[in-house]
């Protein structure tokens, strides 16, 4: 039997590297397995990806801090640093930024926020940074806490699965937090 799975294995990986085109997904914004996807409004500038994208990492928690953001705005003008990793939503299930949406707003009480993060933005935009908002999915302690019943379930028991960490996830099937994911992505845009 093992034989059978290393000979499997070795087909598909085989396959995957000589056959790559073989192996492309198209997706279709417009209906995203029946989610209510919304158009991105055409006004929001966005600044060309950098060739290569050399880039540094902000949490929401860094990012509030205007001493502190500053200070790593000074590599984007002095080092070959072109881009930055900004959370939107962190491995907590804490969202950032502002939202009008009041089923994100929710969850807009604990952790750390971005209050000015549309200026922020604009500040790096004008500097020519490639801004790449971050957003953790499925691992959503706060998501699993509003809804145990998407959440991963012990098999055992069927009380909510955490990992040595402590945190829980949500199940990857759960279609209401697709769209929870969906309106999100489009609050960062």
């Amino acid at each position: 039997m093992i034989a059978v799975i290393i000979v499997a294995l070795v087909v598909l990986i085989g396959s995957y590297t000589f056959l790559p085109n073989k192996f492309v997904i198209h997706y279709s914004a417009d209906n995203v397995a029946g989610l209510d996807v919304k158009r991105v409004d055409s006004s929001v500038i966005h600044v060309k990806t950098p060739d290569p994208v050399k880039g540094l990492y902000m949490t929401a928690c860094t990012a509030s801090v205007p001493s502190l953001r500053a200070k790593l705005s000074e590599l984007f003008v002095n080092t070959e640093i072109n881009s930055v990793v900004i959370d939107i939503k962190d491995y907590s299930g804490t969202i950032s930024i502002p939202t009008e949406n009041k089923e994100l707003r929710t969850n807009t009480k604990a952790g750390c926020h971005i209050p000015d993060i549309k200026d922020f933005i604009t500040s790096l935009h004008n500097k020519g940074v490639y801004v790449i908002g971050r957003i953790t999915v499925f691992q959503d302690p706060y998501y699993s806490k509003l809804h145990p019943e998407l959440a991963v379930k012990r098999a055992s028991d069927g009380a909510i699965w955490k990992d040595h960490k402590g945190l829980s996830f949500i199940d990857v099937s759960a279609k209401p937090y697709w769209q929870y994911i969906s309106d999100l992505g489009h609050e960062a845009v």
